[in-house]
């Protein structure tokens, strides 16, 4: 999505609602900082000019103490005012990170990469959250700051304030060049980035396919290649940043010259004072310093640019409505009527309570597609799926994934306590879970003890991932390959379990193993995204020579 400044302004005065009150403190307290600028400025003018009249020592003193009092004053309230301003970004850092975790786990499948998702929480988001926090106490203080600055420049001599003016358009005329090639790199640099993790993600998820084909030089290259592009685009940015410090430090040196010999010329005509012209000098920089920040605000606009582009591309992605329609209470039927969606094409069937179902067929056939197209993970390009007669999105999406359950061969098992990885923070009886854990067959842990993922076959991850979707009692409980890791026998025993415990629920199985589908009311074989047969078990197989040849092969295996 395209983003300009506006729209950084627009989101920063967002962020700012959020925080008035903190806000309010902080250009309050760099507000008194000013004001002490200005004193600090009046008392060394009067300073120097006690010296160079030679007045008594006790007056010399009394202004001397009275500097260093503000001096500290003024390093105690820029601590807290710097640190009021960190504080800000922090706070929005997590509006930030709740509100993309939100979006993440909202988003439709096939529209977030993970290694882009992860560049944008540990690169993006720190960034983003300082700069928009800061930006309008930011402009709020510098605007301030020049004021201030401003009123006491001309207090100390007009005509040397005139020459400061100036010289303003020369530091100008510096950053509006750079602005351009910083917005440019900024931007190549966090895309290139991006990349860097996406290609080191890839690398750390599939280690087993690299060292099995042994393809370490490949994907070693593809790393450097990402590498190289995103060092030179960071030195590319840091070029330009690195102007921008340095052209502030010469003409900040250049301009105290120039204000020095100004100020000698008026001296000589009797127009200044030699305290003055100390005053305005060492007070230049905080005159210069605000201006040369509110340019570098806007600058820094455009460089933020790539970050909140990046950050809308998540938040504004297509989400799902999970609480929007009716509650679906219970199932009765579930109907698709010539349902079209990926690989599927024209399918149609009907399931019907308190059957156990099959769908068989080759790979890739579109078996799970199916599964995830009935829990609207999918939604079909055309045709309809009807629960209860009506157009399954008329339903809410929590309250049908809370009676439709679909359970894949791997599913989440985290760190943490059996209990934890059945209950997810829900509300259950002590009796319900344990119940659900006889059922499975789970005897190598008790619902306190501490399960570390890793360390669990494939087998007992499985039993749990079962004892979790029994645990919801779903109208419809969808099992793709999810006893596969189960032994034979085990496996039975736990289906008929299961078909017992959900003795008046649809019970819809996908596996590879056929046998498990022996006592099946009804199986669906598909081929190719289509329906091709349907029947029991015995029906299949004396007509459905690819059903034949599925079992044929089952039996192999």
């Amino acid at each position: 999505m395209s983003v300009n400044i506006r729209d950084v302004l627009k989101e920063s005065i967002e962020v700012s609602k959020n925080l008035k009150g903190d806000i309010a403190l902080t250009i309050i307290l760099f507000f008194v900082l000013s004001i002490f600028g200005y004193v600090q400025a009046m008392l060394m003018k009067n300073f120097i000019d006690s010296l160079v009249s030679l007045q008594e020592f006790s007056t010399i003193l009394k202004i001397g103490l009275a500097l260093l009092v503000l001096a500290f004053l003024s390093y105690i309230g820029s601590f807290y005012g710097e640190f009021m301003l960190q504080r800000l970004g922090i706070k929005v850092l997590k509006i930030f990170s709740q509100d993309l975790v939100f979006s993440i786990h909202r988003a439709k499948l096939g529209k977030i990469s993970g290694g882009d998702v992860i560049a944008r929480f540990v690169s993006d988001l720190p960034e983003l959250s300082l700069g928009l926090a800061g930006l309008i106490p930011g402009l709020s203080v510098q605007l301030i700051n020049i004021a201030v600055a401003t009123f006491t420049l001309y207090s100390l001599s007009p005509t040397m304030l005139l020459v400061a003016i100036l010289i303003i358009p020369v530091n100008y005329t510096i950053y509006k060049k750079a602005s351009k090639k910083s917005v440019e790199y900024s931007k190549r640099e966090r895309e290139s980035l991006s990349k860097v993790v996406t290609v080191t993600k890839t690398s750390i998820d599939n280690l087993f396919f690299i060292k099995r084909l042994d393809k370490y030089e490949y994907f070693e290259e593809r790393f450097s290649m990402s590498l190289s592009e995103w060092l030179k685009n960071m030195t590319r940015f840091l070029r330009v940043r690195i102007f921008f410090q340095k052209s502030y430090y010469y003409t900040s040196n250049i301009a105290r010259l120039v204000m020095l010999l100004v100020g000698g010329w008026l001296a000589t005509k009797g127009l200044i004072s030699v305290g003055a012209i100390v005053a305005f000098t060492n007070y230049l920089p905080q005159f210069y310093e605000p201006l040369t920040n509110l340019a570098n605000s806007f600058t820094y606009l455009n460089a933020l640019i790539p970050y909140v582009e990046r950050y809308k591309e998540i938040v504004n992605i297509e989400k799902e409505d999970l609480d929007k329609g009716h509650e679906l209470k219970s199932i009765k039927s579930i109907e698709c009527k010539n349902v079209s969606v990926g690989i599927l094409s024209n399918v149609t069937l009907e399931l019907k309570k308190n059957e156990t179902i099959g769908i068989v067929g080759p790979i890739g056939s579109g078996k799970t597609t199916l599964a995830l197209t009935l829990v609207r993970l999918y939604e079909p390009e055309s045709g309809y799926i009807l629960i209860n007669g009506k157009d399954y999105r008329v339903y809410s999406l929590r309250s049908l994934r809370r009676r439709i359950y679909y359970l894949p061969s791997k599913d989440l098992i985290f760190d943490g306590t059996l209990k934890e990885n059945l209950i997810l923070g829900e509300e259950y009886q002590e009796d319900e879970v344990i119940h659900v854990l006889k059922i499975v067959g789970i005897d190598f842990a008790e619902l306190d003890d501490y399960i570390n993922s890793k360390a669990l076959s494939e087998g007992q991850r499985q039993k749990i991932a079962l004892a979790r979707a029994l645990l919801r009692k779903p109208d419809i409980l969808i099992l793709d390959e999810a006893t596969n890791s189960l032994d034979v026998q085990n496996e039975a025993q736990v289906l008929k379990k299961i078909r017992e415990f959900l003795k008046d629920s649809t019970l819809i199985i996908i596996s590879h193993r056929l046998t498990a589908l022996k006592n099946a009311d009804k199986i669906f074989v598909l081929d190719r995204g289509k329906i091709i047969d349907s029947g029991k078990h015995d029906e299949l197989y004396e007509r459905c020579s690819l059903y034949r040849g599925l079992v044929e092969k089952s039996r192999v295996s």
